[in-house]
C-alpha cells in the first residue's frame, strides 16, 4: 500500500508541475527594435531589456492566449500570445527566437 501511494504521489507531481510549464517560456526578440528583448523564465518570472528604456523584471501569469507581465511595484501590462509570437499593448510583435 505503501509503494502504490508513493507512485500514486509521484505521479500527481509529475502531473501537476508538467501543467505548470506553458510552453511560452524562452527569448523573444522586438521584430520593431531588434536590440531589444525579454526573457520569460519557467518560474514565472520575466526579464526585459529595451534600448531606450533599460532593463526591468518581474513575474508573468498565462491565461489562455493572454500574458500578464506584473512588475514589483504592482503595475502590469497584457499582450496576447499568437503563435510563436507575443503582441504588446502598443501592437509590437515580440518573436521567440
Amino acid at each position: 500500500m505503501k509503494k502504490s501511494m508513493s507512485a500514486v504521489l509521484i505521479l500527481v507531481v509529475f502531473l501537476v508541475g508538467g501543467c505548470l510549464e506553458s510552453g511560452i517560456e524562452g527569448k523573444y526578440v522586438s521584430t520593431k527594435y531588434p536590440s531589444d528583448y525579454m526573457e520569460l523564465n519557467s518560474d514565472g518570472t520575466f526579464f526585459v531589456y529595451q534600448e531606450i528604456r533599460g532593463s526591468f523584471s518581474g513575474t508573468y501569469e498565462v491565461k489562455d492566449d493572454k500574458i500578464r507581465l506584473v512588475l514589483p511595484n504592482g503595475r502590469a501590462d497584457e499582450g496576447k500570445i499568437e503563435g510563436n509570437n507575443i503582441l504588446d499593448p502598443d501592437g509590437d510583435v515580440w518573436k521567440k527566437v
